[in-house]
């Protein structure tokens, strides 16, 4: 029996990995957000804050992406540029942040900064691997590769 456009029999078992790497690093993401922007008040440190910002981005992608993994191409570039919008936000609202801490000249600490920029690094170590791929089947990979032509 010929494929026809509707058969997705070989997506399937891309769909299930691409399923179970975006939810094992939304969890990833989204736990090392807590972790950083607690940690980022705590020291005063305007590059936790940072990238617990990039950590929260992230996991908003995850999120958007198991949405759209099946959605039209359409749909799936509307979430990219929603995702880009979100990110430039993120990166003013550090940059107003940072700019503020010239005036109130606090120093971040340093111990703080460094044990958890190492969990951060482990963390996206960890999403990395997860793949199998090199980490090249990151969410810009599954959302081009998850699309069918539909009937």
């Amino acid at each position: 029996m010929a494929k026809t456009c509707c058969d997705n029999s070989d997506l399937a078992p891309f769909l299930k990995k691409a399923r179970w790497v975006l939810w094992f690093a939304l969890i990833v993401n989204f736990s090392m957000f807590i972790v950083e922007i607690a940690a980022s008040f705590s020291s005063g440190s305007e590059s936790l804050k940072a990238d617990a910002l990039d950590f929260l981005a992230d996991s908003i992608s995850y999120i958007v992406t198991l949405f759209v993994l099946q959605k039209s191409e359409k749909l799936r570039d509307l979430s990219a540029s929603i995702k880009g919008w979100l990110m430039t936000f993120m990166g003013l609202w550090v940059l107003i942040s940072a700019i503020y801490k010239i005036w109130t000249v606090s120093v971040p600490e340093a111990q703080i900064m460094g044990a958890v920029g190492l969990v951060a690094l482990m963390a996206n170590v960890a999403v990395a691997k997860s793949c199998g791929c090199g980490g090249h089947f990151g969410v810009k990979y599954i959302s081009r590769h998850s699309s069918h032509n539909r009937c």
